[in-house]
């Protein structure tokens, strides 16, 4: 058995489905909507935990219908939660790039493979310069057929792409 490290989302209650379909040491990061800032005691920290815990592969977990996800492209309940304003701000600039025809469920799926790959990348880069080894993915949990899946991984990234 390995020892893995999920990412998750308090708001999509996926604990209990992880442990059942992904049968390994599963431990657990809760940051809404894998907003998560890695900044230096939070680094030390996650080494810290990598160590102790031997974890082998870091995964970050969103369901394709999460609450703040959803409500960022619709209604903006949650719009005064301060830890959610960069979050929010990336959703609201990165909404304006995907085709009209596209329906909600298309746009958010692309939306959560966008940012999951984010953090995905931002961890490896972490992990490299700390002489880690480490397997770091991202799924989405689809709730209507109750399986998970890779993100999409050739989404354009604007922030990184430059006409000259």
């Amino acid at each position: 058995m390995f020892n893995k490290l999920y990412f998750i989302c308090p708001t999509d209650n996926i604990e209990s489905i992880i442990n059942s379909k992904l049968n390994d040491n599963n431990f657990y990061i809760t940051s809404l909507a894998n907003s998560i800032t890695f900044n230096y005691d939070f680094i030390k920290e996650l080494h810290s935990i990598i160590e102790s815990k031997k974890i082998s592969e870091i995964t970050f977990v969103l369901s394709d219908d999460n609450k703040l996800i959803n409500d960022a492209l619709e209604n903006k309940k949650f719009k005064n939660i301060r830890s959610l304003n960069h979050l929010n701000l990336k959703i609201s600039s990165q909404k304006n790039f995907f085709k009209k025809e596209s329906t909600i469920s298309e746009i958010r799926l692309d939306l959560i493979s966008y940012l999951l790959n984010q953090k995905k990348h931002e961890l490896k880069k972490i992990t490299d310069s700390l002489g880690l080894e480490l397997d770091i993915n991202a799924i989405v949990y689809n709730k209507e057929v109750n399986e998970f899946t890779k993100v999409k991984s050739k989404l354009l990234n604007l922030e990184f792409f430059n006409l000259n």
